[in-house]
């Protein structure tokens, strides 16, 4: 895991200019990210890599929990490559039996900027070459791909393929989206400290983009949602990453430590 220190922030992005060419879902998509505003947050861990399959199987075969939607599946089910196909349950159970918890927006979007403040992506304005992150590229099946990048993979690459970003984290745009733990509150009513979004609906928000997602999707203020309880094909790029507050690391440490004596 990697410490995020405590401190101020911007979080999301400029109100968006309409245009005549605009579609209302793509413009709600863009205001989802408005206004930018400042928040601060106190200092806490997250996951240096993406949640990888063998690591899940290791928590399903301690507990029994069921395995991930995918987990048969020879192109999504690789050892090293981020598991997909598991629920927000299934990523907050994960998350507890590792005594960590599942990221806020707020904090899944500091971490993603680094030290970046503005920047579009993790790695700051340049566009996805193929060498920062695993989306959409030439060899994908998706039809909105992008032929003039190659990142390698068609579908998932091994987590850590590509390089990390200034907090030293690796895949914070592409390769899965990842759950967080609150949904997608109107930022209008979010501002302040360590702001969480309300638990009130069925969806929670998931960051980052995914090895199907356009350059759009990579962007560091980009939101989505899923469903809790989804599972199956609307999955097949969705994973996660945990976090902990310092004094929750602290004691999961200490109760793992005297589980193996």
């Amino acid at each position: 895991m990697q410490l995020i220190p405590s401190g101020e922030f911007l979080m999301g992005a400029p109100p968006p200019v309409k245009l005549a060419t605009d579609f209302s879902d793509d413009l709600e998509t863009r205001l989802r990210e408005s206004p930018a505003h400042r928040i601060w947050l106190a200092a806490f861990y997250i996951d240096t890599y993406q949640v990888s399959n063998e690591r899940y199987q290791t928590f399903v075969s301690e507990t029994g929990h069921e395995s991930p939607s995918f987990s048969l599946n020879p192109l999504l089910s690789l050892p090293s490559h981020p598991v997909v196909g598991i629920s927000w349950y299934d990523a907050a159970a994960y998350a507890a039996w590792a005594g960590k918890r599942l990221p806020t927006e707020a904090e899944w979007e500091k971490a993603a900027r680094g030290d970046l403040e503005q920047q579009t992506y993790p790695w700051g304005n340049q566009p996805n070459s193929g060498k920062e992150c695993n989306a959409a590229d030439k060899q994908s099946p998706c039809p909105w791909k992008d032929d003039s990048i190659d990142d390698g993979f068609p579908f998932t690459a091994p987590v850590g393929s590509y390089p990390p970003n200034e907090y030293g984290l690796y895949d914070m745009a592409g390769n899965v989206w990842e759950w967080c733990y609150d949904d997608c509150r109107r930022y209008d009513d979010s501002l302040g400290n360590n702001p969480v979004g309300p638990l009130t609906i069925d969806r929670r928000a998931i960051r980052g983009g995914s090895w199907s997602g356009s350059a759009f999707d990579l962007r560091c203020s980009r939101r989505d949602q899923r469903i809790m309880s989804a599972y199956g094909e609307a999955l097949s790029n969705v994973g996660f990453r945990c976090a902990a507050s310092p004094g929750d690391l602290f004691q999961s440490l200490s109760a793992l430590s005297n589980r193996s004596n």
